[in-house]
């Protein structure tokens, strides 16, 4: 799902996310009916990625270090 939300957004470098951007697409399905705990499910995924991806060394730090989940 944030994939193809980046992908939507012009987004096609996980180096160009910035916590900005992961915001926006909080709120994005905030607007969704979606229950609460789906959206936490959704946002927590988004964060293990990221982590992934700093444990991988793809990148230096989390953009999703600065924000906070639903």
């Amino acid at each position: 799902m944030f994939l193809q939300w980046c992908d939507s957004h012009g987004i096609i470098a996980i180096t160009a996310i910035e916590p900005t951007q992961i915001r926006k697409f909080l709120i994005d399905i905030q607007r969704r009916d979606l229950s609460n705990r789906s959206q936490y499910n959704i946002a927590k995924a988004v964060k293990t990625f990221f982590n992934f991806c700093v444990n991988d060394g793809l990148l230096e730090a989390s953009p999703f270090s600065r924000v906070r989940l639903p």
